[in-house]
């Protein structure tokens, strides 16, 4: 009785959050396109935009190394309340400059930056009170449902703001971002977590103690070490494909004479990508991840570079949203296949530590591909016209986008079949688990 008690609280904690983040979903999708509306209709240059997501990425890498000791000793609950009162703020803030027309791309780049500190928080504890809420049991099956809720938010968020930025306004979305969060603020006050005390938590010096030997056993396996690089060489570029797909899209919907708004049609791109993941995610959660764990990952990868420069041969709206479903159908695939092995071979006692530094090395990356984007976009644009080699290779000086993405698909490939050969990641010793 006790237990399902306990599951039940679970559920409304986990449906608070999930109304949560489908309301800060839409805000985010209302910023994001806000800038990119004024990026694209002034010309300013893909800079200005490729910047909010320095600010997006930037926190979690820079907290994440702390958040962990710090939720250890706090009470997760006020944790969880106080990052999502602060990001509501950092709404509210937002729809008041917007109704009084001062609200401009500097102000929503210091949301952006307060919402993603507040983000890196949130998700983590939230993760973290699933041992507090539930019976050890349940533990898979509330982690099933808490993938639910966010796979959820990714549908639901870009489809809906794409629709109510065309319809409404900004200031309505971040209205109904204010209204889910006092609907998740009722929902989780009244919860109780059920924390017996917390750890007091040790010092500066046991935190060092544990970097310095999470590097040291990924660097005695040489496979993980192999799997650590072809990780981040292929955030590189995934976070280069996150940025340019925006203007793409834009820019693919005005050619195609505008069927449907942009941000609709922007919205639409997204959503198909959450669709993608979530159908591979239950496939995977019903069949496993694939025996031959290195064979699928890189050749689903080649698969993914492949349908980036199909897609973008074709130049429509809704084929670019098919290969969108298609390639994100081979991310969880992908995903699953890697932490698979790494917590086949990371010994238990110290998969803490070195999953953390894994996620911190492959997401470090992010905020620099973030930048280059828009550097090396704004860059050759610029010489468009004083470049016969540029002309002909592309249509208009938007047209880098494209081309940029036939040549990350081709990168990915490549990248690929270079893994392949890679004695480091031979099938056989996926079987020695064993580290030194």
């Amino acid at each position: 009785m006790e237990r399902k008690k306990r599951f039940q609280r679970f559920m409304v904690i986990n449906g608070s959050q999930a109304v949560s983040l489908i309301g800060s979903g839409l805000t985010d999708f209302a910023l994001f396109f806000y800038i990119l509306k004024s990026t694209m209709e002034n010309n300013a240059g893909i800079s200005q935009y490729t910047i909010l997501y320095f600010f997006m990425y930037i926190p979690g890498i820079i907290v994440a190394p702390f958040i962990g000791s710090l939720i250890d000793r706090s009470n997760k609950k006020h944790v969880i309340i106080g990052s999502d009162s602060i990001a509501a703020l950092g709404s509210l803030v937002v729809m008041i400059l917007f109704n009084i027309g001062m609200l401009n791309r500097f102000i929503v780049y210091a949301v952006v930056l307060v919402k993603a500190v507040c983000s890196a928080f949130q998700a983590p504890t939230f993760q973290a009170g699933i041992s507090v809420l539930v019976d050890k049991q349940d533990y898979g099956k509330a982690v099933g449902l808490a993938n639910v809720g966010e796979s959820i938010n990714k549908i639901i968020s870009p489809l809906l703001g794409g629709m109510l930025f065309y319809s409404t306004s900004l200031g309505t979305i971040i209205v109904i971002d204010l209204i889910c969060y006092f609907i998740a603020l009722v929902l989780i006050l009244p919860c109780n977590f059920g924390e017996q005390g917390r750890n007091k938590g040790d010092d500066k010096a046991e935190f060092f103690r544990d970097c310095k030997l999470g590097f040291e056993v990924i660097l005695k396996d040489k496979m993980i070490v192999s799997l650590l690089i072809l990780f981040i060489f292929n955030n590189f570029f995934i976070s280069f494909i996150e940025i340019i797909v925006q203007p793409l899209v834009y820019i693919l919907n005005q050619q195609n004479g505008m069927v449907i708004s942009n941000s609709l049609a922007l919205g639409m791109v997204m959503t198909c990508g959450g669709v993608g993941m979530m159908i591979s995610s239950i496939i995977m959660g019903i069949k496993g991840v694939p025996e031959n764990r290195i064979l699928s990952m890189l050749t689903l990868n080649a698969v993914g570079g492949l349908i980036l420069m199909v897609v973008i041969a074709v130049k429509s709206v809704f084929i670019f949203a098919i290969g969108t479903l298609a390639y994100f159908l081979t991310i969880p695939i992908i995903l699953g296949a890697n932490i698979t092995i790494w917590q086949e071979r990371i010994p238990i006692q110290h998969q803490g530590k070195v999953f953390s530094i894994r996620r911190a090395c492959v997401l470090g990356i992010t905020p620099v591909s973030s930048l280059l984007a828009g550097w090396i976009g704004d860059g050759i644009s610029g010489r468009y016209e004083s470049s016969v080699l540029l002309k002909k290779l592309l249509d208009s000086p938007d047209g880098i986008y494209g081309l940029m993405f036939t040549v990350i698909g081709m990168i990915t490939i490549l990248i690929s079949v270079i893994f392949a050969f890679n004695r480091n990641l031979e099938v056989s010793k996926i079987e020695d688990r064993e580290v030194a």
